[in-house]
């Protein structure tokens, strides 16, 4: 359950949410020319409205007081003006100068202050389950555990307690056992703490709330122990949701917003690499998320020709708010005096990006007051993606439930009879979501069989159709299918780790060497362009002991761990052999030399090609360096590379690169350890662990494969709502993936082609199509108005569900079809069960978008309002602010509580309210005081006599009650 505010109401405040005064208040467009009217009205919309009641005229000042901005000031000693910033940024001014009146007109302006405009992304709401107050441990870690800060680094023992804190004890001789820090993770934020996992890596970074920018960092040997503390950790911080005030729960909305940016280069003035500097580039998510992403430093050595800084790396987020913007700042530091500036920076606005993938430019402009651009930046947005769930468990068992009883063979007919000519980027979209969601299940590998046996189909059908089989068979899973591609992504999502660890020391010793390893002898004259002592004859000689060298290092590396390659991708070459065997039995007659050599080609070549070369053609994008390699040591990859993918089919090199013919000795001697080295791949037995060395690279250790997570709650929370385990939100927004997957085709079934919803970026363009970015009071309105009746229905197999539908109709819908499984049948069921998820999704996005109003149940004495008095502050300028999220909102960092007292022992109208007022003036620091005695005491600096001033403000912001 949500935390109620324990605080008793403030007996002498009531809830205004409607406002109406016949004269003493005045409005104004400049606070130049005042009007005077009849009548200044606040309706129930939230509307500020003139009335002239003599005309019967009205003019609405301000459509939606919502979200409103308000600043004090005084306009003459009798009289205040509030200036008013609405929607749009509209600005009214209003002048009153009787208190009464004064008192019931700010009450009524905070409280519409107080709710939200138009917009899902402005409803960002803090949400903490009530947890336990004892403090036994649930959790205990004994010299397995490394802790850094910013001043020490050292092994440790930690604690956590059922209260949420995490305590981390010194190791060390001097001062064993002693508490070196203790966090209270209950005041966390979910963004301020992140994963850390790479090449024998499993640690957690907790963002300080202490002193900013302070990181620490805890590391851990074991898989297990980084696991369950990341789940603990996890479930105690504060989570952060979509939602309208007043809203269940279950109701909430929760958001993944991930995307990956490639920095490519900079470019800058020659003159910029005077000096003795570096460079990098950080990337600023936002002013409130402690996440940023910095680049590898260059030094001047490092630049290319004379302007250009180069990384080309690679930077991936997903967090759990909206972000609108990225900041990318160019750093320079002093090489001697360590002193970092940032001397350039650009701003991409995500939303506004229209050309996902392609390269783009954007201009650097200086950071000092005169804003000259000084370079530019190339990036690249790989992807972006938003996804929205629901904070509720049971529509998405339900749907697992129906993916796990929905015949494998069924869903992909599905897709396969809707799809055609897809293009590289389209198999993705399709193939990742579905691989994700059927090994959340456990059930990869059968679905993997099911690709293969579509895959097996259409080769007979071309065989039977071709009299040039051999043409076929020796091309067999070399182009792009869902099968090639969902392979590929589940070898390298299981594998990663297996193949880092496998590779990094051979591939780190030939970026350490740095030698130009050249065969081909036209390239080696422009190397050297005669400066070497050494003939093309002897500098080939030696290249080719070199490349030997190399070549059967890497391959004994290979040969040497096949017992460690993880299990998934031994049984996926088991299941790829079957199959090839079952075409080759059944559709060509071949002797069995022939036989055994295709399947060996086939699985071989996939193996090497899809999986083992990447990493040597592009290291730093596996984490083996943070660099991009120079070219000498990218062309010795590369040939390495080539010979490896010879040797995979056993293939020899020819006449087309005469100078790499030496390489077959290497292929020839080593044949029969490639077939012993297949051989252990695909006949691994089903039951087999891999002798304990495989590593999930991306699924972490105890994730649970299910989403009854009762042996997983270790604390005790709501197993209905998402929060209860990190596992089920991750699980969640995987299967959110295949849903918006089906939904779009169901959507496109009644479009003609050329309206279709593109596969890219489905959960954009699915779940949130409608939906206005742009905020402005146009598109708002027409959003409103196309969603105020009944939204667009989905068409299906035997359903139509209406898009608006109640709780109580899907639970009707749902009731219909899971008790007649036999007439309608388990595909349609799932695509009911994702049409359902879908339209609950969408029915309350529409709503969380809407205008927020208070609740017809508000009073006097609620909660709300309690937590409302207590959450108005004041800044410099007299400009009021409502934290909507206590503690978490940045903007109080400058901004000054109005009431710095206890509201359970003091009423608000008692003459204590003023004594508290000015001792926290006074208790203050000079500036805070100043500003205190201003807005309370009536100090203002254009007041005649600041003694009858005083009472007066005073005795107005004491918000009297008569």
């Amino acid at each position: 359950m949500m935390k109620q505010d324990t605080l008793p109401p403030a007996a002498d405040h009531q809830i205004v949410t409607e406002f109406e005064q016949k004269y003493d208040v005045y409005w104004s467009l400049d606070s130049i020319d005042w009007n005077e009217t009849d009548t200044v009205k606040i309706n129930t919309k939230g509307q500020l409205i003139a009335i002239n009641t003599s005309t019967l005229n009205s003019t609405t000042l301000i459509n939606n007081l919502q979200d409103c901005k308000i600043n004090l000031s005084k306009y003459t000693n009798d009289s205040l003006r509030i200036k008013i910033d609405g929607f749009n940024k509209k600005t009214i001014y209003l002048r009153v100068s009787d208190s009464t009146v004064l008192n019931k007109l700010l009450d009524c302006l905070l409280v519409w202050s107080s709710f939200k405009n138009f917009g899902i992304f402005n409803k960002l709401i803090y949400y903490q389950e009530t947890l336990s107050s004892d403090q036994s441990i649930i959790y205990e870690n004994v010299d397995d555990c490394k802790y850094s800060d910013n001043k020490i680094s050292q092994k440790v023992n930690i604690k956590i307690l059922t209260d949420g804190l995490l305590r981390i004890y010194s190791t060390e001789e001097e001062g064993q056992n002693a508490l070196l820090k203790s966090i209270d993770v209950r005041t966390i934020l979910e963004s301020q703490i992140d994963k850390l996992l790479g090449h024998n890596v499993k640690g957690i970074i907790i963002y300080s709330n202490e002193r900013e920018g302070e990181e620490l960092k805890l590391q851990f040997i074991s898989m297990a122990d980084y696991t369950k503390v990341w789940e603990l950790l996890y479930k105690f911080t504060i989570k952060s949701y979509y939602s309208n005030k007043n809203e269940k729960i279950e109701n909430y909305l929760k958001l993944s917003h991930s995307f990956k940016i490639n920095i490519i280069e900079a470019k800058l003035e020659p003159e910029s690499f005077e000096g003795d500097f570096s460079y990098y580039c950080s990337i600023q998510l936002s002013e409130d998320l402690p996440t940023n992403f910095k680049t590898t430093t260059l030094s001047n050595y490092d630049v290319l020709d004379n302007s250009t800084l180069f990384w080309r790396e690679s930077f991936s987020c997903d967090k759990s708010v909206n972000i609108d913007t990225l900041k990318l700042n160019l750093i320079k530091i002093n090489n001697e005096t360590q002193h970092c500036n940032t001397i350039g920076s650009a701003i991409i606005y995500l939303n506004k990006l229209t050309d996902i993938k392609s390269l783009q430019r954007l201009p650097l402009k200086s950071e000092d007051s005169t804003n000259n651009q000084i370079g530019d930046i190339c990036f690249q947005v790989e992807y972006m993606k938003k996804n929205i769930l629901i904070n509720s468990m049971d529509p998405y068992k339900n749907f697992e439930k129906n993916l796990k009883n929905t015949n494998m063979s069924d869903i992909l007919s599905y897709i396969t009879q809707r799809t055609s000519n897809l293009t590289h980027t389209e198999l993705i979209e399709i193939s990742v979501p579905l691989i994700d969601a059927f090994q959340c299940l456990g059930k990869e590998n059968s679905w993997l069989q099911s690709l293969m046996n579509y895959e097996i189909m259409n080769i007979t059908v071309k065989l039977k159709s071709t009299d040039n089989a051999s043409a076929i068979i020796n091309t067999i899973f070399r182009g792009n299918s869902l099968l090639t591609i969902s392979t590929e992504y589940l070898f390298n999502m299981t594998g990663k780790i297996y193949l880092v660890e496998t590779m990094r020391s051979v591939i780190t010793d030939i970026l350490n060497t740095n030698e130009v390893i050249e065969l081909d002898e036209n390239r080696l004259r422009k190397t050297y362009q005669g400066k070497t002592n050494k003939s093309m004859e002897e500098l080939i000689s030696d290249n080719k002991l070199k490349l030997s060298y190399w070549v059967e290092k890497i391959w004994k590396n290979l040969y040497t761990t096949i017992e460690k390659m993880p299990i998934e991708i031994k049984k996926a070459l088991k299941s790829l052999k079957t199959s090839l065997e079952e075409i080759l039995i059944s559709q060509i007659n071949v002797d069995r030399g022939t036989k055994e050599k295709i399947i060996l080609n086939s699985i071989s070549s996939f193996l090497f090609l899809r999986y083992l070369c990447p990493i040597l053609l592009n290291p730093n994008l596996f984490g083996i360096t943070n660099k991009i390699p120079n070219e000498n040591v990218r062309r010795t990859l590369t040939l390495i590379t080539k010979v490896l993918l010879h040797f995979s089919t056993l293939t020899h090199f020819g006449n087309k690169e005469p100078w790499m013919l030496c390489m077959n000795d290497f292929i020839d001697d080593n044949n029969d350890d490639l077939h012993n080295f297949i051989d252990k791949i695909v006949n691994t037995s089903n039951n087999s662990d891999g002798n304990g060395g495989n590593i999930k690279s991306t699924v972490d250790f105890y994730e649970p494969t299910s989403l009854d997570l009762t042996e997983f709650n270790l604390i005790g929370v709501d197993p209905n709502t998402l929060e209860s385990n990190f596992y089920t939100i991750k699980k969640c927004f995987k299967y959110t993936d295949v849903i918006n997957l089906l939904v779009t085709f169901m959507l496109n079934e009644d479009r003609e082609p050329s309206d279709h919803i593109p596969m890219s970026n489905l959960s954009m363009s699915t779940i949130m199509s409608d939906i206005p970015f742009e905020i402005n009071s146009e598109s708002c309105q027409q959003f409103h108005n196309d969603n105020t009746g009944t939204l667009s229905s989905l068409k299906r197999h035997k359903l139509i569900l209406n898009e608006n539908a109640t709780e109580v109709e899907l639970a009707s819908i749902h009731d219909t079809y899971s008790s007649s499984h036999s007439e309608i049948g388990n595909m349609s069921i799932l695509l009911n069960s994702a049409s359902i998820v879908h339209t609950k999704i969408k029915s309350l996005l529409n709503t969380t978008f809407q205008l927020e109003y208070p609740s017809a149940s508000l009073s006097r004495l609620d909660p709300y309002f309690i937590k409302l008095t207590n959450s108005t502050y004041i800044n410099k300028h007299d400009s009021l602010y409502i934290e909507n999220n206590p503690g978490k909102d940045i903007k109080t960092k400058n901004y000054f509580q109005l009431q710095p007292f206890e509201v359970k022992n003091i009423p608000l109208n008692s003459n204590k309210y003023v004594k508290c007022i000015t001792d926290a003036a006074s208790s203050s620091p000079r500036s805070k005081a100043s500003r205190f005695s201003r807005m309370f005491l009536g100090a203002t600096s254009n007041a005649p006599d600041s003694e009858q001033t005083s009472n007066k403000i005073g005795k107005w912001l004491r918000w009297d009650r008569h």
